[in-house]
This record gives structure tokens, C-alpha cells and sequence, in this order.
């Protein structure tokens, strides 16, 4: 399968081109980046035959099968709109534009030429997580998800062009969305600043169509960087940490037996039991690229394209995701 890789920055470098250089049968036929510089280098040190500075001019010369599309977002709709209109599959970095809309009128695109588009979130691939949802979807009947996404920087993202909420806290808001798997239905929202002029922090809870409730914590003032993921149901719990000040990936489970906990002072904690979970256990690899989902995310969009596996991140399903922050800052209760 022939690719081309557009963009040549840092998720480019540090990322996915690891991800593609562990699998044998992709062939990067181009690379392209507005920068021809950056582009050059690139292809010297990984070795691609063709560097283009237009990534019009690439689709003309070049004959391949899908693009790999990693430019921030503001530049990512126009880009991705002439590889499908060129009909190419497309791979694209999150989230699938800066507005609903944008999404949208992509997905709209792909299904009008018949071309695959897979939107990037890893988290949806990582193999801890889907070790997780697996168990619990097989102990218990799932009732509540809490996404958490803090750092310590400005939620003003990519030069401006829009906020930490949608290019950021989305990875937190897409696995609630993925794994609620139903249209909301209410949600109160409370937005922040903190040492900031713009909006940093949201705090929000939804309800789901199907019952289920969700949780979403986003704060970019805070100690550092925390990712956790939290699924909840009455016969069993999981906390899955994703990162805790350091590049971590594990998770713990527990399970409940036939003796409650009403309390810890008076009766004990019950009949727990406890199951943990190592992510680079279960990727059988100690690489980040690896046990964090990248690879699995473009294993499973060349998969989808020979016709091996459904697109487990599609366009449509990425929509959803951008059509709950949407319905978050517009009818949510903001306090």
C-alpha cells in the first residue's frame, strides 16, 4: 500500500512515522509540509523517495492510496477535503476540523466518494483501554463515565486558532461520547478562567439518551498533566490512569462481592475484589507509540482499507464526538 504523509512536524517525527515504519507493507511514497525544508529532512532521514511543498501538487504527481493528514486544524478541512475529493483514503489527526460543521461536511464528503476517513484518537486504541471496556462490558451493566484532562499550559491551542476544549479536552470528551454510544440528551457546564483571559477550565456533567451519565474535568492551571478515565456500573468499577505527571498506562478494577460497603470504620471493606492491569503489559511493547494506541489507530484504518476490520475511529463516530462539545457550550448550563 502506497501512502504519503502530509505534515512533518512533531507528531510526524516523534510519533507516527514509527508507527508506519513497524509495518512492512506501507510504503511512503511522498511526504509533503508548507515548510520544503522541514519536508527534506524529513524524507532524508526516514528515507521517502518524493518531497512536495503543495499537497495539490503531490495529489497530481503522486499515485497512492491514502494519505496521512497531521497538520494542526485550522489548515486540516481544505487539506482533507482535496485527497477525498481525489478520492484517497484519509487518516487525519484530531479532532476532524475546529467545528461541528466542519466535521460534519467531511463526513458528508467521505460517504459522496466512497473513501475511508479515520479520525486520530488514540485513546479509543489504546490496548489497556479496550482491555478494560471489555471486562467490564462483560461484569456489569455500564452506568456512568468520567473523563479527566489537567495540565499546566495555555488552553489557547495552535497559535489561536482555537481552544484547549476542542483541540484537547476532546480526547476526554470522545471516549465518554465512544463509549456512551447515544445522543445527550441534558448537561450543565461550568467554564473557568484561571491566570487566564480566555475560558481554561470546564467542569461538565451529561446526561445520555440510554440513562448513562457523564462526567468530563478539564483544567489546563493545574499541577501537571493527569489523564484518567473512570467506567462505572453496580457490580464493578475501573480507574484507568493514562498518564499521572509521567507517560503511565495502567489500570485498576474492582468488583463487587456479595457484602456491601457501607462503611469502612464499622463493617470492613467488604468483599472486593481487585484486578490490575499493566497497558505495556498488554501492548507487548514498552514504546509509547505502541502501548498508547497510534499504531493500533493506523493498523486499524490499513486494515479497513483491504477490507480486514471496520474503522473503529470513522468520521462518524468523530462527529458525534465533536457534536457533544458543541451541545456542551450551547446547551449546557453555564454558571
Amino acid at each position: 500500500m502506497k501512502i504519503a504523509i502530509i505534515g512533518a512536524g512533531a507528531i510526524a517525527e516523534n510519533i507516527h512515522i514509527h508507527s508506519i515504519k513497524d509495518m512492512p507493507d506501507i510504503q511512503i511514497a511522498a511526504v509533503c509540509d508548507i515548510d520544503y525544508d522541514k519536508a527534506k529532512n524529513f524524507a532524508d532521514k526516514w528515507g521517502i523517495p518524493a518531497v512536495y511543498e503543495s499537497h495539490r501538487t503531490l495529489i497530481e504527481k503522486e499515485s497512492i492510496d491514502a494519505a496521512i493528514i497531521l497538520v494542526w486544524p485550522d489548515q486540516l478541512y481544505r487539506i482533507t477535503r482535496d485527497f477525498l475529493r481525489a478520492k484517497i483514503h484519509c487518516f487525519i489527526e484530531k479532532p476532524a476540523g475546529i467545528t461541528l460543521f466542519q466535521a460534519e461536511s467531511l463526513k458528508r464528503a467521505s460517504i459522496e466518494v466512497g473513501r475511508l476517513l479515520q479520525v486520530s484518537f488514540n485513546r479509543r486504541f489504546v490496548p489497556l483501554m479496550r482491555r478494560v471496556v471489555e471486562i467490564m462490558e462483560d461484569a456489569t451493566p455500564i452506568t456512568q463515565i468520567e473523563g479527566t484532562f489537567f495540565k499546566h499550559d495555555s488552553a489557547s491551542f495552535y497559535d489561536g486558532c482555537s481552544d484547549a476544549f476542542v483541540c484537547d479536552t476532546v480526547h476526554a470528551l470522545d471516549i465518554v461520547s465512544w463509549l456512551a454510544d447515544s445522543p445527550p440528551t441534558d448537561a450543565a457546564m461550568l467554564a473557568s478562567c484561571y491566570n487566564s483571559n480566555i475560558e481554561n477550565a470546564w467542569n461538565t456533567l451529561v446526561r445520555f439518551e440510554n440513562g448513562i451519565t457523564g462526567i468530563i474535568k478539564a483544567n489546563y492551571q493545574t499541577g501537571g498533566r493527569v489523564h484518567l478515565f473512570e467506567i462505572h456500573g453496580p457490580m464493578a468499577s475501573a480507574y484507568i490512569n493514562l498518564g499521572f505527571g509521567a507517560e503511565e498506562c495502567k489500570a485498576d478494577i474492582i468488583f463487587a462481592g456479595q457484602k456491601g460497603t457501607f462503611s469502612l470504620s464499622s463493617k470492613g471493606a467488604g468483599d472486593v475484589k481487585h484486578l490490575h492491569l499493566c497497558g505495556k503489559e498488554i501492548a507487548g511493547s514498552d514504546k509509547y507509540y505502541r502501548y498508547y494506541g497510534y499504531y493500533d489507530s493506523l493498523k486499524n484504518f490499513f486494515d479497513a482499507i483491504r477490507g480486514d476490520a471496520c474503522l473503529v475511529s470513522p468520521i462518524e463516530s468523530a462527529v458525534n464526538s465533536m457534536h457533544l462539545v458543541e451541545f456542551l457550550r450551547t446547551k449546557g448550563r453555564q454558571i
